[in-house]
Formats: C-alpha cells, structure tokens, sequence
C-alpha cells in the first residue's frame, strides 16, 4: 500500500518540465510529504482536461457519492488500485479506459525491514525533478475529482529496498505520457504499458526512521540517513 508521496518541486519547475500551467496556481505549493491517510489533493493531469494541471483529492470515490470522503475510506480504501482491481466489474474498473490521469510528483516511499526493525526509502527521480505516476480518476457531481494510483509489479530497484510490501507505483515516462492521456489508444497498448512500463530510472536512499512514527512534515526528513547492514544509496 503507497500512501504517502512528496512534491517538493516548486511550481515553475513542474509546469516547464510537463509543458502545461496549473489551472489553479495559487493552490500549489511543495510539500515534503503528502499522506494518503488523511484527505488531501495531489496535482494531476487527466484525460478529460490534458491542457491543464488540475487537483484531484486522493482516494478514487464513486461518482455519485455523496457523504464524506473519510467515511469511505475507511470502508474501502482506494488510495491504490492494481490491475487485477481494475480488471474486475466493480465500480471502478471502466476508468482505465475512459478516465486515466497522471499524478504529478517528486517522489514516493517504501520499507525496507531488517532484524526486526523497519527502514523507510525516498524513491525519486535521479535530479529530483518531478515525474508522474499512472492513475484513475472519477468526477464527483460537485466538480471535484478523486484518483488512486496504479500499482505494478516492482522494478529491480524496488525489489532491493522493499521487504514489506508489494508492487510499486506505475510510472509514466515522458515518451508514454501523451498514450497514456489519449481516449483513442488502443486498450492492448494501455495493458501493456501497465504490464511492462519500461526503463525509467529511479534513485532510492534510507531516511530517518522517525518517518512513520511523528504525523509532521519537514524537508530534511528526506535527507539521506546511513544504516548498518542495508543497502544505502541505490
């Protein structure tokens, strides 16, 4: 389960590296972490409205509910969906064909658990630079969107600092980004791309292990911390 991402990129830097303005500037601002657990928006691009970077609050809900987000939630949690999810006739699964976005971001989290105890990893991109992660979304009858990420089978680089979970983040290189937007692409070239996303690169480093334990969020909390007997920077 990912349920936590950081966006500490500022806003210029997201919009030149996607080529596309937020819709709502004055909205945006960086963050080191952004927790899935509580509501929260993360800055998306999706099929309906590719021009822009819109919002979208975190967690994919039914269009036509309309009691509280947490409630849900806490019911059934729909930070992430795998493919097999999205494969099945729930409510849900139609949006891999009409309803994709991208969740735009500058990195994610996962653990690494070693002699009984538990190492938190920041995985980014290798200059930091933001990057996106395949998801779905739905439209709520007040305008809002909601979205979960997809997950797929981890890359090698994931498979070396995650002994807890399974599965990671799909990611959405540059060259798949206008595919993965267009309502029009054949749905075999969408599996494929969720089946065998190809070759971004990603880095990976320990950080300190009071992530999971303190609700509070700083930029140095994604500082590189060296453990004996883990792997370090990757």
């Amino acid at each position: 389960m990912y349920y936590r991402l950081s966006n500490t990129a500022h806003r210029s830097q997201i919009e030149q590296e996607l080529g596309k303005p937020f819709k709502f500037p004055q909205i945006y601002k960086p963050q080191a972490l952004l927790n899935g657990l509580e509501e929260t928006t993360l800055p998306v691009i999706t099929m309906g409205d590719p021009t822009w970077i819109n919002y979208s609050i975190w967690g994919i809900l039914p269009e036509d509910y309309l009691e509280d987000w947490e409630f849900f939630q806490n019911i059934y949690n729909t930070l992430n969906l795998g493919k097999e999810s999205l494969d099945s006739n729930l409510w849900y699964s139609d949006a891999i064909k009409k309803r994709r976005c991208m969740v735009v971001t500058t990195g994610f989290f996962t653990t690494y658990l070693h002699e009984g105890d538990i190492y938190p990893y920041y995985v980014h991109a290798p200059d930091y630079k933001p990057f996106c992660i395949g998801g779905v979304y739905n439209q709520l009858e007040d305008g809002f969107l909601t979205c979960a990420l997809i997950i797929v089978q981890p890359d090698d680089l994931i498979s070396q600092i995650q002994t807890v979970d399974r599965g990671m983040p799909l990611i959405i290189g540059e060259e798949m980004r206008k595919t993965w937007l267009d309502p029009a692409a054949p749905s075999e070239h969408i599996v494929e791309m969720i089946r065998d996303p190809g070759g971004y690169i990603l880095k990976a480093h320990p950080i300190a292990k009071e992530f999971y334990k303190n609700n509070i969020s700083y930029n140095s909390m994604l500082d590189p911390v060296l453990y004996k007997g883990i792997p370090h920077m990757l």
